[in-house]
């Protein structure tokens, strides 16, 4: 009953901002994600392996700990949670270097 009274509360138009269809973020973020490989590949930046973990990401962007997990929780580095290790992709750590290039100077 408390989760009937719960839903009944929020109104349908917020629903409806919550449930997203999953096949159309590709398509919606498509344009974005092209630009941004379009700068450079993972080799420009010598990254070789297809996945880095935590301590090799760091490492690598020259960050600390807290600095890695404030880029995540703002949405600006998505990891890969493979059981209870997070690991980066090579592909998003080139794009989030890419990102970084127009706001620097």
């Amino acid at each position: 009953m408390r989760g009937k009274s719960i839903r009944a509360g929020i109104s349908s138009d917020r629903r409806q901002e919550k449930c997203v269809d999953p096949q159309l973020l590709p398509l919606q973020k498509a344009p974005e994600l092209t630009a941004r490989f379009s700068t450079s590949s993972p080799e420009d930046y010598g990254l070789k392996n297809p996945t880095y973990s935590v301590v090799e990401t760091l490492k690598l962007l020259s960050i600390g700990r807290n600095t890695l997990y404030r880029l995540i929780a703002a949405g600006e580095l998505f990891p890969i949670y493979i059981g209870k290790r997070t690991l980066f992709s090579a592909i998003e750590i080139t794009r989030f270097l890419n990102s970084l290039q127009g706001k620097v100077g």
